[in-house]
């Protein structure tokens, strides 16, 4: 058992030592990363230490302890390899394309005070979020739109994941108690001791349940509307009505504990929050594209109980004491921001939907500026934000 041990602990040496090289020797680092990295060495200089201290007792202890020091090797590994499955590869992966994500995100966690001591990095996939506490935040985007003006706006949303891991204990409150109210509005009038009405309560209780992660994933669209306004609604409209008829419509079964709310629902409750912030053209636009599309696959609008038009002064309430509670960035304060890339998603939506022949030029010539620190940067004229935020 103790060659055992030592072997295995051998080994860990080695792999730590080839994670820190790694991190230590990657070139052309954005200074966004640098504090992400630090924390990568910091962690393999400490489960390094450990180690060492594995070896030092070795050499002095009998076999009674040999039980516990594998255990605590196992602990060890683990942490390993959860480092290097899931935190390493951002730093190591790092390419020129993703320095607009960075810069956006480190605007985002810089500009809320509950996050900015919250390091964080990109990486490539779908746009999800993994906001450990205690941990750094690794954001996923596709690498297309790293530095694409267009789809940035959606890490707003991703960001609303990491502000409700924040509030963790508050939000869960405030969706506990919309969950009792959805129960309540699903209960019958009369309740019968039969088969039909056991049936009844399990999809009562499942549609429940279901909705604790779909209120999580309004709220984040809240987040993005309210830091983002329009240009965070056309880009999660343009995102999601390419992907086909699951957006509009699912079978009951793939509704029960979904973990994202049929994108349809998402849009209509959105519509509702953007006329109410007094961006009504852009609700009528979201609501007559969206039924457009539906009407041209003849689908019509069926949730099986999950969700009606009845949710929403419920749900808009909710969401609301969320928004309380994280204090995220409004619109106008964003955009007032001389550091702030909001205008420019704004800006970019709107020369995309007027059609401008040169729209990628602009595009990769406003990226640039932007990095550059130069006059796109400048705080937008008073003038111009209020339009933005009305």
């Amino acid at each position: 058992m103790r060659d055992i041990l030592v072997s295995s602990n051998q080994d860990l040496l080695y792999e730590l030592e080839m994670v820190r090289n790694a991190l230590a020797s990657k070139d052309g680092l954005p200074p966004e990363l640098n504090g992400y990295r630090e924390w990568l060495i910091h962690n393999c200089d400490f489960l390094t230490g450990a180690i060492k201290e594995i070896f030092d007792i070795l050499s002095t202890a009998d076999d009674s302890i040999l039980v516990d020091l594998f255990s605590q090797t196992n602990v060890i590994a683990r942490h390993l390899n959860f480092l290097n499955s899931t935190f390493v590869n951002p730093v190591l992966r790092t390419k020129d394309t993703d320095l607009m994500a960075l810069r956006v995100l480190s605007w985002l966690h810089s500009s809320h005070q509950s996050t900015k001591d919250t390091f964080f990095a990109v990486s490539g996939g779908m746009f999800a979020c993994l906001p450990f506490p205690g941990w750094p935040t690794i954001y996923f985007a596709p690498c297309s739109a790293h530095s694409q003006l267009l789809y940035l706006p959606l890490l707003l949303h991703e960001f609303g994941h990491l502000l409700y891991a924040v509030h963790r204990a508050e939000m869960d409150a405030l969706v506990k108690e919309l969950q009792q109210k959805i129960a309540a509005s699903l209960q019958p009038t009369v309740i019968r001791n039969d088969k039909y009405s056991q049936d009844a309560t399990r999809r009562r209780d499942e549609i429940v349940v279901t909705w604790f992660d779909w209120t999580q994933e309004l709220f984040c669209d809240a987040v993005g509307l309210s830091i983002g306004g329009p240009a965070f609604l056309h880009a999660f409209s343009m995102c999601c009505r390419k992907l086909g008829r699951e957006e509009f419509h699912l079978p009951q079964e793939s509704l029960v504990f979904r973990t994202h709310p049929v994108s349809w629902i998402r849009i209509k409750v959105l519509a509702l929050r953007a006329e109410e912030m007094g961006y009504s053209d852009i609700a009528a636009e979201l609501r007559e594209t969206w039924a457009e599309i539906a009407s041209c696959f003849n689908i019509t609008e069926e949730y099986f109980g999950f969700f009606s038009d009845n949710f929403l002064a419920m749900i808009n309430g909710t969401i609301d004491d969320m928004l309380v509670e994280a204090e995220p960035l409004d619109l106008r304060t964003a955009a007032a921001d001389g550091n702030s890339p909001v205008w420019l998603f704004n800006q970019a939506w709107d020369r995309f939907l007027c059609k401008t022949a040169d729209f990628s030029a602009w595009e990769d010539n406003a990226v640039k500026e932007f990095l550059a620190g130069s006059e796109s940067r400048r705080m937008t004229p008073v003038a111009e934000v209020v339009a933005l935020s009305q």
